[in-house]
């Protein structure tokens, strides 16, 4: 457990405190801690998200120019776009990193085809690309451009009332975001390995791999999530916070993600999810949060994906409180062959 700046408050101060610390500030607003190009990310999919007209494809490029030098024609002003203004469907958006003013010109087509061929005859095939498919609703993000197809990442945002967030839904992130980008090495977005050695960060960069795509999946809500990671309370330093604007004017604290990383053996694995569950099940009680999942990452080689081993013996009144997952991380691609001939035997 980690002390932090709440640390002499009671359980429901704790609580207060952490709501008051961002209560002032705007929910939808891009955690610093994100770079230019991941909030421009971010942003440009919350232009789109939330507008119920949604269906068609946009296409946004990172631009810190608002047209592109040699050719101004046919462009036209677009302004104030995370208010729901402008018109960005079935165009090519030249825009910065907030995604709010920049410029827009006709796709000329209702195909991603028609979208490629169009950012081709501007010259805009090697830049930072959002393209966003209202049909799916799916944003495929190309972080140099279309030149590049082998280099994407895919991230689903789907329809929400204005419900309170669910652990369910939260375990459905966790689903999609380990299966489209941190399952195989070819598909990895997180930096994990490097020359085949385990990065000493490697918690850190699945949390902050985690956080982006949380973000971009509840990017279309209607009452808005927000993701808070390494906050200081009382009762610890949490890993991701879940936090969502309430049915009234003030956020609310909605559940809390604690992540590990099993590096082996087994019994040291034991160790780390008995840490974990602990960790949630008291951070759960003591900021009186709807929930706690427990996300284990298995990077051991040959890695697990079934918790049921880990959970034997766990106290029992803990696991009724905390839900656990466990997701197998492979190094190579040799490891993710090898894996899918074994499980296909």
């Amino acid at each position: 457990m980690h002390s932090g700046g709440l640390g002499d408050l009671g359980s429901s101060s704790i609580k207060d405190a952490l709501l008051l610390a961002v209560a002032m500030e705007d929910i939808d607003h891009i955690p610093p801690e994100f770079n230019d190009l991941a909030r421009f990310v971010i942003c440009a999919v919350n232009v789109v998200a939330r507008r119920a007209e949604g269906n068609g494809f946009s296409l946004f490029v990172y631009s810190e120019a608002p047209i592109p030098e040699g050719k101004p024609l046919g462009f036209t002003r677009v302004a104030h776009m995370q208010d729901g203004h402008g018109d960005v469907f079935g165009r090519v958006v030249l825009t910065s990193r907030d995604a709010n003013n920049g410029s827009s010109i006709a796709v000329g087509g209702t195909s991603v085809d028609a979208c490629m061929n169009r950012l081709e005859s501007l010259g805009l095939d090697d830049r930072l690309t959002v393209i966003w498919d209202g049909h799916a609703r799916s944003a495929t993000v190309y972080p140099n451009g279309i030149a590049n197809l082998d280099d994407y990442s895919r991230f689903l945002v789907p329809k929400s009332d204005a419900k309170d967030l669910t652990q369910d839904e939260v375990c459905e992130v966790l689903d999609i975001a380990y299966n489209d980008n941190l399952k195989t090495p070819t598909g990895r977005t997180a930096k994990l390995w490097h020359k085949g050695t385990l990065v000493s960060t490697a918690e850190d960069e699945i949390e902050r791999h985690l956080k982006g795509q949380i973000a971009m999946f509840f990017a279309g809500r209607q009452r808005p999530i927000r993701v808070l990671s390494q906050t200081n309370t009382a009762a610890g330093r949490t890993d991701l916070i879940l936090m969502q604007r309430s049915s009234g004017s003030g956020p609310k604290l909605c559940g809390v993600v604690e992540l590990k990383v099993l590096r082996g053996p087994e019994a040291k694995d034991y160790e780390a999810t008995t840490e974990a569950i602990s960790q949630g099940h008291y951070y759960r009680k003591e900021l009186e949060l709807p929930f706690a999942t427990v996300a284990l990452y298995d990077v051991f080689d040959p890695p697990k994906d079934d918790a049921a081993p880990l959970l034997l013996g766990q106290d029992a009144e803990q696991l009724a409180h905390v839900r656990v997952r466990r997701f197998a991380i492979f190094s190579s691609p040799k490891s993710w062959r090898d894996a899918k001939l074994d499980s296909a035997a």
